[in-house]
């Protein structure tokens, strides 16, 4: 999306509630959820979940239902025009523009304020960014270059300065899949390789791999590939 027109901002830190069950708004609204959960309903869509970490957009003339599960913390933007139909989540960059801006409780279109029009015109245009490879993201990048160091999700979590449920939404969004999944399966790729390429002992390749106990690396790769280390090596190696 492109020069966005921000219509209203609010920031509610500690959020009980919300006053009206639904609304249907004129224009696109942005939910960005920094911690707790609700429950909503776009129109007649299932009802789900939002963890922290997470974003909703409710395009505009859609009814908005919505429940508080626990407090949130909560940025809402009213913009028009739309965006993208796909899963939103908070990362590293809209997290450093929310901090910037969570000072301001309230802001409309009757206010100047270039600061803020700056701040949340990045969040929409990180929004807007085409996902045209899921390696390109930060979180991404960092297990790629770590997978064979026992990186786990308290790590993970202390890169992008974020809770666990909001890591592993963060990562399914990108990959489908757990931090933990795709940190096995770069593993299991590799030791792939160097089944077949190298003649040290399986518990070596396991410890090369990231892998501390090599009897879970033995259940983990054939639970992946259908047979033992040692199987696959004897079967494909030349």
């Amino acid at each position: 999306m492109e020069n966005p027109k921000i219509k209203l901002y609010f920031h509610f830190s500690h959020k009980e509630h919300f006053v009206y069950e639904r609304e249907t708004y004129d224009c696109s609204v942005l939910f960005i959820n920094v911690s707790g959960s609700f429950q909503y309903r776009i129109n007649n869509s299932a009802l789900a979940t939002v963890n922290p970490g997470e974003i909703v957009y409710c395009p505009p003339f859609c009814s908005f239902w919505r429940k508080v599960l626990s407090p949130v913390e909560l940025h809402m933007i009213k913009f028009d025009g739309e965006l993208p139909k796909r899963t939103y989540t908070i990362n590293s960059r809209i997290r450093e523009d929310l901090n910037a801006v969570s000072h301001i409780r309230f802001w409309d279109a009757t206010e100047d304020n270039p600061l803020l029009i700056h701040y949340l015109s990045d969040i929409f245009y990180t929004l807007a960014l085409k996902p045209n490879s899921v390696s390109a993201a930060p979180i991404i990048r960092y297990m790629n270059e770590n997978y064979c160091s026992p990186i786990g999700n308290a790590e993970l979590c202390e890169f992008l300065h974020c809770s666990e449920v909001s890591l592993i939404s963060q990562v399914r969004a990108l990959t489908g899949k757990t931090p933990h999944q795709y940190i096995n399966e770069k593993r299991i790729e590799y030791a792939k390789e160097l089944l077949l390429s190298a003649d040290n002992p399986i518990a070596e390749i396991s410890a090369f791999c990231g892998f501390e106990d090599p009897l879970y690396f033995s259940k983990a790769f054939k639970r992946h590939t259908g047979m033992s280390p040692s199987g696959f090596k004897s079967k494909y190696k030349i």
